[in-house]
């Protein structure tokens, strides 16, 4: 009916022509004139999924590298999209965020496509929110995680380590790693495989964290044959400790205190004769005596370049250059 008529936009036409059997050459020409409409279609939706590609793995890459070196990834202050926005030529590295600074220093070596993302990109795929690089550093975590499992394996023989600490939130973490043996490269490995956080300190609480992890790692018990906490009694007690209620589940897990907690527990002993406190005196004076001396430090450093002996020689001469 001429009431129900209306303008054909380039859909319709496309529709129209695929859908009659006889096309005719006035369709024809229409097909022509949209084609090419219909073909920047086609080749925008693979630039575009492309261009969100690369703008993720560049939130991606930023995070990876702020986590290898050890670098807070947010700042002071809260930095929204809309504020990002208004200073994108501008982002103050001081004040900003290390995530937003490093974005920025991409932008100024010219990656025009980061810069037009954030410039224009739409507001709930910045791929740049806390929540963003929080998933990231999980996904990371998982990779890195699957990969030291896929080493261990179901049959092979492994140690826990276990010790705490109080995080900058006083929330106690309990740090557990692993050690094994490669079977790809059969050297020894120690492996961090997850903080545990936790609000008690007694025997029960701790153990019940580590053996629950083992299960969520699928590491089985049977396969555990050595245990090594501090020398703290709720850890290595023979009747109610740690060890102890590990041992329970783990029957081939014996217990041994930390090599490296034995050697802090022996300086301190040791640091009760006034013979060692004298000397490590005596040792503090001589390095403050040339520290405080630019003159004195650099007459200290030509006699360390002009003399060799052994010791010299074994350390290249730079232990006693960074005193």
């Amino acid at each position: 009916m001429s009431g129900d008529k209306r303008k054909q936009g380039p859909l319709d036409a496309f529709v129209t022509v695929t859908k009659k059997p006889l096309i005719t050459s006035s369709s024809s020409e229409q097909t022509e004139r949209d084609q090419p409409a219909i073909v920047s279609l086609e080749v925008a939706q693979p630039i575009r999924a492309e261009s969100e590609e690369t703008e993720h793995n560049v939130s991606s890459d930023v995070v990876i590298t702020c986590a290898r070196q050890n670098i807070a990834l947010r700042g002071h202050r809260g930095e929204d999209i809309v504020s990002i926005r208004e200073h994108i030529d501008a982002v103050e590295t001081s004040s900003g965020s290390n995530f937003i600074s490093r974005l920025k220093q991409r932008i100024d070596a010219g990656d025009h496509l980061l810069q037009s993302h954030l410039e224009k990109g739409p507001r709930n795929s910045t791929y740049i929110s806390p929540s963003t690089q929080n998933e990231i550093i999980e996904l990371i975590y998982e990779h890195i995680l699957s990969s030291i499992l896929g080493r261990v394996g179901p049959t092979t023989l492994y140690s826990i380590i276990v010790d705490g600490t109080t995080d900058s939130s006083n929330i106690e973490q309990l740090c557990l790693l692993i050690r094994y043996v490669d079977p790809h490269s059969n050297e020894i490995r120690e492996d961090f495989l997850a903080f545990l956080p936790t609000t008690s300190s007694t025997s029960e609480v701790i153990a019940g964290h580590i053996l629950s992890c083992l299960k969520r790692f699928k590491l089985s018990p049977n396969y555990c044959i050595w245990q090594a906490y501090d020398g703290a009694p709720c850890m290595s007690g023979i009747f109610n400790g740690c060890q102890t209620v590990i041992k329970r589940f783990c029957p081939d897990a014996e217990y041994m205190h930390c090599s490296s907690h034995a050697l802090n527990l022996a300086l301190i002993d040791s640091c009760t004769s006034h013979f060692i406190r004298n000397m490590f005196g005596i040792i503090k004076s001589i390095i403050t005596f040339f520290n405080d001396s630019p003159k004195r430090s650099n007459a200290l450093k030509y006699e360390i370049e002009r003399t060799d002996n052994d010791y010299l020689i074994l350390t290249k001469k730079k232990r006693l250059l960074t005193l």
